[in-house]
């Protein structure tokens, strides 16, 4: 395969769109914190837990349904849950980072880019730990189980199946 060749073209192609999808999940979600921390500092309060939850759904749902529009198609619309899932939880950290900033820590911390990076590669168990502390941890929860819903391909799963007939013994 030459790398100028059509099929790279596309693969390429589709991996930009892919990425796009991820980051463009991960903003949707994550903004909402970022600003929020950024606007109220150490006087966070558990009024802005719930506030966040709220506010990180239904931006990520905003971006999910507008990205699904763009697409037209059933089974894109999966594939971009699923990405924007991913770019959730592996840029989670990162995004997280941002926000501690605001309250003297992440980005403000000589120790910062080592954090991120050792961050993101345990993202499965980092990105929710932090998310407590962040506040986002009810909106992650939803979200990840909205989006992993929309994910599924979920008319053939609640299709009612015909029970098979098995032959009766002695019949």
């Amino acid at each position: 395969m030459l790398l100028g060749s059509e099929e790279n073209a596309v693969y390429m192609t589709v991996n930009r769109k892919a990425l796009l999808n991820a980051i463009i999940g991960s903003a949707a979600f994550w903004v909402p914190s970022v600003i929020l921390h950024a606007l109220r500092g150490a006087d966070f309060s558990l009024l802005h837990w719930g506030l966040l939850g709220f506010m990180e759904l239904f931006s990520t749902l905003a971006a999910f349904l507008t990205l699904c529009l763009a697409l037209r198609v059933a089974a894109a619309s999966r594939v971009c849950a699923l990405l924007m899932l991913l770019g959730i939880w592996v840029l989670g950290p990162s995004w997280m980072f941002i926000s501690f900033t605001f309250d003297e820590g992440g980005f403000a911390k000589s120790w910062a880019w080592l954090g991120v990076l050792t961050a993101t590669v345990l993202f499965p168990i980092v990105t929710p730990l932090m998310s407590f502390y962040d506040g986002s941890l009810m909106g992650l929860l939803i979200t990840t189980a909205v989006l992993g819903l929309a994910a599924l391909e979920l008319p053939p799963i609640l299709a009612k199946r015909k029970p098979e007939s098995t032959p009766r013994i002695g019949s």
